[in-house]
């Protein structure tokens, strides 16, 4: 009798503790309760978002986009469409000092562990800020539809999005994900020319809106490669202009598409390559014997139009590699996300190379020219049409993305949305 009492006693006073503290902790400032959660391990983090609605949406809100700065850089993903008929998915490790033989994926291969399916060329259409989007057909099924793929490599996480409506066409898609504003994505899908459907992870809906390019624009082609920088997509389009789409807010018309003139001399050469670098968007382009970089500066917004320009900010001296004759053999392919590089697809007698260019300490040839320093990053037997390979700078992430109000334990024991 008296050892029931003692439990009893004991299981008040524990009661009365865990109230007062749980009143303690929900009562806290926001800002406080954030400060100390973000001091928790990034796996213990997200368990903890799966203690109440109230909770997850401080976490996902605050807490992710806090911790997700300074996201590392690993390397470059490369989709090569045709390479003696072979096209494929590799990785190449870009700060290494060594020569890496092409072909050697461990990403890609590591992919295909997570996805119900294996990595191609055809299968990976977008990666942005630690994500990969891929875009895969159910032959098993009997309408065989497409379906996309979001892959965090890192954490593990993979979730398939259904496609808009009942269309087994598959159009091209880009990610629009920055884990330090939101912890939220969105696929952002291409219907025609007129129209984009864009997926939130928030809401887990599809929506379209409409927008209105001029017919010389949207007769030309637009490269299936994409960048995203505040709210925004952007393509180049061989009308020789940058193309920026407003995703995350819905606006008039006429002003959810704004077609950006590229520098004169993008008209007149080949693909040209545009990137992020420091938080700028960089364009590219290789007007023999130079690789010309321009940096695109915002200038003005005004009842939501928004005006840009673009300033040279150095011309690469390219004399110093070994290029084949009358070939389009020196093509700017990716900058890196926070040095002041860019990585270029050469062509020689000897087969084709993936080189760095940056700029050296040397004295330069004369003013607004730079002599570039150069190393070779990886090299493939054969001749390579660098026409048909897109780069993607592959960062890593170790903060979750968050789908909806709901999150799963994965067999490893990462939480997935």
């Amino acid at each position: 009798m008296e050892f029931h009492t003692q439990q009893i006693a004991k299981k008040k006073r524990n009661d009365i503790a865990n109230t007062v503290v749980s009143h303690t902790i929900n009562h806290l400032p926001d800002d406080v309760m954030v400060d100390i959660l973000c001091r928790l391990p990034t796996k213990q983090l997200s368990t903890t978002a799966c203690v109440s609605k109230t909770w997850f949406r401080l976490i996902v809100a605050s807490c992710f986009p806090k911790i997700a700065t300074g996201i590392s850089y690993l390397g470059l993903i490369l989709r090569v469409e045709t390479i003696l008929q072979h096209p494929r998915v590799t990785f190449c490790k870009t700060d290494s000092m060594r020569v890496h033989r092409f072909g050697s994926a461990p990403i890609p291969n590591s992919c295909s562990k997570i996805l119900p399916f294996k990595v191609s060329a055809k299968s990976l259409i977008d990666c942005c800020n630690g994500l990969l989007l891929f875009c895969h057909r159910n032959k098993a099924e009997t309408k065989s539809l497409y379906y996309y793929h979001v892959l965090n490599s890192v954490t593990k996480q993979c979730v398939t999005v259904p496609k808009p409506g009942k269309t087994a066409l598959n159009m091209y898609a880009a990610l629009a994900y920055e884990p330090c504003e939101s912890s939220y994505y969105k696929i952002v899908r291409f219907q025609g020319l007129r129209c984009l459907n864009i997926y939130s992870s928030e809401t887990k809906k599809w929506k379209t809106v409409k927008f209105h390019l001029d017919s010389h624009v949207t007769e030309a082609q637009w490269l299936e490669q994409s960048l995203y920088f505040k709210g925004a997509i952007y393509r180049i389009s061989m009308s020789g202009h940058l193309l920026r789409f407003v995703v995350d807010e819905e606006v008039s018309v006429n002003n959810q598409a704004q077609a950006i003139d590229l520098p004169e001399i993008a008209k007149r050469c080949p693909r040209g390559c545009v990137g992020l670098n420091n938080d700028q968007i960089h364009f590219a382009v290789y007007d023999k014997p130079d690789l010309c970089i321009w940096v695109l500066e915002h200038q003005l917004f005004r009842s939501n139009i928004h005006t840009f320009k673009w300033n040279l900010k150095c011309r690469f001296s390219c004399t110093r590699i070994h290029t084949m004759e009358n070939k389009y053999c020196v093509l700017p392919m990716a900058f890196h996300p926070y040095t002041d590089s860019v990585y270029v697809g050469t062509s020689s007698q000897w087969g084709s190379s993936l080189f760095c260019l940056k700029p050296s300490s040397e004295a330069p040839y004369y003013e607004g020219r730079v002599r570039e320093y150069h190393k070779a990053i990886s090299y493939i037997d054969g001749h390579l049409n660098w026409d048909h390979v897109f780069a993607y700078p592959m960062l890593q992430s170790y903060v979750p993305f968050a789908s909806g109000f709901a999150m799963t334990t994965h067999p490893d024991g990462m939480f997935l949305p």
